[in-house]
């Protein structure tokens, strides 16, 4: 993924192997968060499709979900956290003008964002 050369849809099966890391590792990897995040923001900023974005934005949704107080922090810390929730949440939000989703249209999708969003809410109000 941080190759500058390759194409979106050459690094596809990067951001779904993240995914399932720390879908399936939960608690035991608190010192992959911000490589991980690290790495997928810097993709997260320089992809095109809107399929790639949807994917990566998808992995901090399960990296959230993971762990959502050191994500945060995490965020806070590399200063993206505004940014990454403004994206997230225009993503969301996105529709053609047939009134069909622009991403996020598949229901694993919906769950991952979903999940990634609700773990937030079982932080102490300090933390957020």
């Amino acid at each position: 993924m941080t190759d500058q050369n390759m194409e979106d849809s050459d690094i596809v099966p990067a951001p779904k192997l993240i995914e399932v890391f720390f879908q399936n590792c939960k608690g035991q990897v608190d010192h992959w968060v911000e490589p991980y995040l690290r790495l997928t923001i810097d993709r997260l900023r320089r992809a095109e499709k809107p399929y790639l974005k949807s994917l990566l934005v998808q992995v901090i949704a399960n990296v959230f979900y993971y762990n959502p107080s050191l994500t945060l922090a995490m965020l806070h810390k590399l200063g993206v956290a505004t940014e990454i929730f403004n994206l997230w949440f225009v993503m969301l939000q996105q529709v053609k003008k047939s009134g069909k989703r622009v991403n996020f249209k598949r229901e694993h999708d919906k769950k991952v964002c979903c999940l990634g969003l609700t773990s937030l809410i079982g932080l102490p109000a300090n933390h957020i």
